[in-house]
C-alpha cells in the first residue's frame, strides 16, 4: 500500500467526494476538517467494508484510485504488520513518482466492469478464426468476508469476530509509549489476520487505534 506521503492530497480528497455521490456508503467519508492521514485510512477502510455488490458500483474512478494506492508495494512497517500469504489472481502495476504522476501517461486501468468481445485472431496458415478466452478481473480482492468489530474502552482494545465467536481484549499502554504500543499492534493485527481478517479490516483497527490517539508515527 502507498504511504500518504506518495499521494496527492487533492487527487485523495476528490476520489473521496466521489465514493460519497456513488451513494454506496452506509456513512459517507468525512473530508472536511479531516488530517490527510486520517481521510487515508477512513477511505481505504470505506472501500474495503463495502460487499461485492456494492463495490460493483463504484464509479471506474474510485476502483482504478484504490487499486493503485492498495496494490502497490507497503512501506516496511505496514509489510510486518498487513502481509498475506501471495495472492495468485494478484497483477501487479507501474505507478509513477508522485512528483510525475499529473504529467504521466494514465495507469493501465487494472479492473474491468465489463465484460468487452474479443477480437478474432485470424490463423494465417488456415485462414480461419481463432477465439480468445478473456479472463475477468476481480475489482477489489477481498480474503475474507467476516465481520470483525474492533473498539477502544477503557484503555483496552477488544476485537470481536461475532460469527466465529472469538474475541479478544488487549491492554493499552500510555500513547506516549510507543515500543509498548507497537508490541501490542503487532499481536492485536497478528490475532486479527489469523482469525481472518482482510487487509481493509486490518486497516479498520489502525483507524481505530488513531482515532482513539494511539499513533505509531
Amino acid at each position: 500500500m502507498l504511504a500518504y506521503s506518495e499521494i496527492s492530497f487533492k487527487e485523495l480528497k476528490a476520489v473521496c467526494i466521489e465514493t460519497n455521490l456513488a451513494g454506496v456508503l452506509e456513512n459517507n467519508i468525512k473530508y472536511v476538517a479531516v488530517s490527510g492521514v486520517q481521510l487515508y485510512d477512513d477511505f481505504i477502510a470505506a472501500i474495503e467494508g463495502l460487499n461485492t455488490d456494492l463495490q460493483e458500483e463504484l464509479p471506474d474512478k474510485v476502483i482504478d484510485y484504490f487499486n493503485r494506492v492498495k496494490f502497490d508495494e507497503e512501506s516496511e512497517e505496514e509489510q510486518k504488520e498487513l502481509d498475506f500469504e501471495p495472492v495468485e489472481t494478484r497483477e501487479e502495476f507501474n505507478v509513477p513518482d508522485p512528483e510525475e504522476e499529473e504529467e504521466a501517461d494514465p495507469i493501465p486501468n487494472p479492473v474491468v466492469k465489463v465484460k468487452a468481445e474479443p477480437k478474432p485472431v485470424v490463423d494465417e496458415q488456415e485462414g480461419e478464426e481463432v477465439a480468445l478466452e478473456t479472463v475477468p478481473i476481480k475489482k477489489v480482492m477481498r480474503l475474507s468476508t467476516t465481520p470483525m468489530t474492533p473498539k477502544i474502552e477503557d484503555s483496552k482494545l477488544t476485537i470481536n469476530f461475532k460469527e466465529l465467536d472469538v474475541t479478544e481484549v488487549f491492554d493499552l499502554p500510555v500513547t506516549e509509549d510507543k515500543e509498548k504500543l507497537g508490541v501490542v499492534r503487532k499481536k492485536a493485527m497478528a490475532f486479527a489476520k489469523e482469525s481472518g481478517a482482510t487487509k481493509g479490516q486490518l486497516c479498520n483497527i489502525s483507524k481505530i487505534l488513531n482515532q482513539a490517539g494511539y499513533y505509531m508515527r
